[in-house]
C-alpha cells in the first residue's frame, strides 16, 4: 500500500513537471541570475566590462558596514520587512481559513475575487489609490470626521 502511494506521487510529479518547468525557468532567468550577478559584482573592485583591471575584494562590504547610516538603513529595512511579514501572517492566515472553511459556493468565489483583484492592478495605480486614502482630506480623514463627534486630522502620508 505504501509502495503504491509513493509510486503514484512520483508519476504525479512527472506529469506536473512540464507545467512547472516554464515557471522554474522564469524564476531562474528573471530573479536568481540577476541576484547572483549582483552578489558576484559586489565582491569586485570594478565591473568586468568597464575596461579597468578588477579583482575580488571585501572593501565594498567594509565600507558599507563602517558607515553608520547604511547599518541604520539596513536594520530599518529588515525591521519593516519583519513587520510586514507579521501583519501578512496575522491577517492572511485567518482570512484564508475563513475563506476556505466558512464560505461556500458563490459567496466564496466573490470574496476570493475581491481578495485577488488588487493584484491585477498596476503598482503605480495602487500607490496613487493609497495616497488618496491616506492623505490629509482623503477618504479616511473625511470618513472618520463624518462619523466621529469630534474633529480628527489624519495625515498618514510620509509618516514612517
Amino acid at each position: 500500500m505504501a509502495g503504491q502511494a509513493a509510486t503514484g506521487s512520483r508519476s504525479g510529479l512527472r506529469s506536473a513537471l512540464p507545467l512547472l518547468l516554464p515557471a522554474y525557468l522564469w524564476l531562474t532567468v528573471a530573479i536568481f541570475l540577476p541576484l547572483s550577478a549582483m552578489v558576484f559584482f559586489s565582491f569586485m573592485t570594478e565591473l568586468p566590462l568597464s575596461g579597468k583591471a578588477w579583482s575580488f575584494t571585501l572593501e565594498n562590504y567594509t565600507a558599507f558596514f563602517s558607515q553608520g547610516l547604511y547599518g541604520t538603513l539596513l536594520l530599518a529595512s529588515l525591521r519593516l520587512g519583519l513587520e510586514v511579514t507579521l501583519w501578512c501572517v496575522v491577517i492572511g492566515y485567518p482570512a484564508a481559513y475563513v475563506l476556505a472553511k466558512v464560505f461556500r459556493g458563490r459567496s466564496r468565489e466573490a470574496i476570493f475575487l475581491l481578495v485577488i483583484l488588487p493584484f491585477w492592478s498596476n503598482g503605480l495605480v495602487r500607490i496613487f489609490s493609497w495616497a488618496m486614502v491616506l492623505r490629509e482630506g482623503g477618504i479616511l480623514d473625511t470618513a472618520l470626521n463624518a462619523v466621529l463627534p469630534f474633529k480628527i486630522n489624519i495625515d498618514v502620508m510620509y509618516s514612517y
